[in-house]
């Protein structure tokens, strides 16, 4: 009986909470059973199937027979034909999949200007990491993952070695004297890595992902470089086995057995998320019967990002529909492999002779003779070939229709279609019908990025500097810290629609938006096109106005607070929309009676009104600005009563100006609301100041 069963096969105690050497012996264990459960099940024979089939590899898994006609049979009549139409499907799903980068976002806790400009700077932190740091490669490699093997995996973690030193501490002599090597602190960075699925070993009790308590990721290491950077354990660490060749698709290979000689050795690493029997969570890494390290885990979840297709109901194993090409693919091959075993014993001219007439096959030009006293009864076995390739062409349309791969998505194009919106349209028929496929990879970007701002908010402690895209898409170089996004809660990510997944579909877009712009003081830029043609993102075109509200909602406030020093209204700003914006801040009841505050912000709105009317008329078209309306005429003055404008206001020779001098009904309909309002009675006692400014705006003093 072991030391963990009661007699009756029942578990004393949670294999996951014991210590030192019996956790190392547990973690193999549960590992080893994962193995022999997937075995047992199907799940990796099908996975080494799916492995094979895509990479056109024998029953061995040697590249031998890959690229070659094999011929089969006790005399090598059957000719052995390998047309992998599976693998060009699924080249084609995944090129749909990743072509282009999901459009995502940072939401922050609040809607103040700090958390927004937050969000600004986690967006390009975001887009950092997964261009510079490659994660979005790496996110691509998990999804064909998936499409092959029908899932992927991400860790997403926090290397505290990584980037640049950041302090050195020396260290106290030993008792023998020996001086140890300083400490070094690094700025420690993100560090992430892909994961085949055979290689997380998981509960297989567990209903779903989201309810698995643990994973047991198994990798592949230098084992000189772990003894290195483990010397505490270097010997336990070069007595542990050769790399374990049971979690290879490829095991028994000459490959896979040439690797195995090699340097590598098997590492696992148990992560464990804070349960009730774990409230602190644990991380234990092993190689072989050496305990490397073991702790309470170190992130607020399981460093795991699952990229699944679908997922097979009431387990924790995903599913992907590439998986129904295979039988597919190996009737294709058995019907490719009768037509060309037919045609290579009967394809040949064959030429009859009776005996003793003379004739030579040499003189035949390689058509083969038969002799005999009588002719030969003709079988016409080449006849059957029309019922072969029919059935040809209903197994290649069969893994077309399930794999939702049309003519067109396969560059294909019917003759009737035309038009660069119809194009577009059965394009992203395609796409829509992987509709699974692309929300999963979706997802996967969305939990990646999600991580990724909470280990830079937990662990990036110093400031550091990265290059991301700004303004017009230049690149910048920006300091951060994880203080720099900490209000930031999550990203989110929208697919869009199928059609912009679609070159034809981005073009159509793009032209739209040009034509539209036309009409407008500031038609799109060629840079802007191109941008919007190769991304179907609107970006380009939203990046001002995005900064312009980020720059009222700033404005607005430090009104709020007192800080007028603060504000500033600049001659490029968009006066229209800063108007509208800053008299918001009015309809506050609380603001409206506090004479400071409405003053400055009344002083401010005439600020930008100023500016607005006085602008150079190029300058206004280069922003993208109409011009200011001109003064609506005012009803005639009352007989004998002295021209002029209104109080505090210059004199306009007859033209009042209660509305700032701008007719709002000869604005267009987007900028009508811009009417400035009309002010409240100000309370008795008001500031001089703030009544001259209350006057201007049409209210009414004391």
């Amino acid at each position: 009986m072991s030391e963990d069963d009661d007699g009756g096969g029942r578990a004393t105690d949670y294999w996951a909470t014991r210590e030192g050497q019996p956790i190392v012996s547990a973690i193999r264990d549960q590992m080893r059973r994962y193995v022999r459960y997937s075995e047992e099940c199907g799940l990796a024979g099908l996975q080494r199937h799916a492995h094979r089939m895509y990479y056109g590899l024998d029953r061995e898994g040697d590249w031998t027979n890959a690229a070659c006609v094999q011929f089969g049979g006790e005399q090598g009549e059957n000719v052995l034909l390998r047309t992998n139409h599976y693998r060009s499907l699924v080249d084609h799903i995944g090129v749909l999949t990743t072509g282009s980068r999901p459009s995502y976002s940072a939401r922050s806790m609040n809607s103040d200007y700090k958390s927004q400009a937050q969000t600004l700077i986690a967006e390009g932190m975001l887009d950092y990491y997964l261009t510079v740091k490659r994660l979005e490669t790496q996110a691509v490699e998990a999804t064909w993952h998936a499409l092959r093997y029908q899932e992927g995996w991400m860790y997403i973690g926090w290397d505290a070695r990584a980037g640049d030193p950041v302090s050195v501490t020396e260290a106290e002599p030993s008792e023998e004297g020996e001086q140890p090597q300083p400490v070094v602190e690094y700025e420690g960075d993100i560090e992430s890595r892909v994961f085949m699925p055979r290689d997380i070993a998981r509960d297989v009790t567990a209903s779903s992902v989201d309810e698995m308590q643990w994973i047991i990721a198994h990798r592949r290491v230098p084992r000189w470089d772990l003894a290195a950077r483990y010397p505490e354990h270097r010997d336990g660490i070069l007595q542990a086995p050769e790399y374990d060749t049971a979690f290879d698709y490829q095991a028994g290979s000459q490959i896979m057995r040439r690797r195995a000689q090699g340097e590598m050795v098997s590492v696992l690493e148990l992560w464990h998320g804070k349960t009730d029997a774990i409230p602190d969570g644990r991380f234990a890494l092993v190689c072989g019967d050496a305990l490397l390290m073991d702790g309470p885990l170190p992130f607020e979840e399981i460093p795991f990002v699952a990229m699944m297709p679908g997922t097979i109901d009431g387990t924790a194993f995903g599913y992907c529909g590439t998986i129904d090409l295979l039988a597919l693919q190996e009737a294709f091959d058995a019907a490719m492999s009768t037509v060309m075993t037919n045609h290579d014993a009967f394809g040949r001219q064959t030429l009859w002779a009776q005996k003793g007439s003379g004739f030579k096959a040499s003189d035949l030009a390689g058509m083969t003779l038969i002799e005999s006293e009588e002719p030969p009864q003709v079988l016409k076995l080449i006849q059957a070939q029309g019922e072969s390739y029919t059935l040809i062409d209903l197994l290649r349309a069969s893994m077309e229709a399930i794999s939702g791969i049309n003519s067109v998505a396969r560059g294909e194009p019917q003759a009737s279609l035309k038009s660069g919106s119809a194009l577009a349209l059965v394009h992203a028929m395609a796409v829509q019908i992987n509709a699974a496929i692309q929300k999963a990879y979706a997802n996967l970007f969305e939990k990646m990025g999600t991580m990724v701002l909470s280990r830079l908010k937990t662990f990036a402690k110093t400031k550091r500097m990265a290059e991301i895209t700004g303004k017009a898409e230049r690149s910048m170089l920006i300091e951060f810290s994880g203080d720099s996004i900490k209000d930031i809660q999550r990203v989110v990510v929208e697919l869009g629609s199928p059609v912009l997944r679609t070159s034809a579909g981005r073009k159509e877009l793009a032209d739209k938006w040009f034509e539209a712009s036309l009409n407008t003081s500031t038609p799109m830029t060629f840079d802007q096109y191109m941008a919007v043609m190769s991304t179907g993102r609107l970006e380009p075109l939203t990046q001002r106005p995005q900064s312009q509200r980020l720059n009222i909602v700033r404005e607005n406030e430090a009104l709020l607070d007192g800080r007028v020093d603060d504000v500033r209204a600049l001659v490029t700003d968009m006066h229209a929309h800063h108007i509208q914006e800053h008299l918001s801040v009015l309809d506050d009841p609380s603001v409206r009676m506090d004479n400071v505050l409405a003053a400055n912000v009344l002083a401010h709105i005439q600020e930008h009104s100023n500016l607005w009317v006085s602008a150079d008329p190029v300058l206004l078209a280069a922003t993208g600005q109409q011009a200011a309306p001109a003064p609506a005429m005012p009803p005639p003055p009352p007989m004998g009563a002295p021209m002029g404008g209104m109080p505090g206001m210059p004199d306009m020779g007859g033209m009042g100006n209660p509305q700032m001098g701008i007719d709002m009904s000869q604005q267009p309909a987007d900028v009508q609301a811009v009417n400035m309002p009309n002010m409240p009675n100000l309370p008795p006692g008001t500031d001089p100041s703030v009544a001259e400014a209350a006057a201007q705006f049409g209210g009414a003093t004391a």
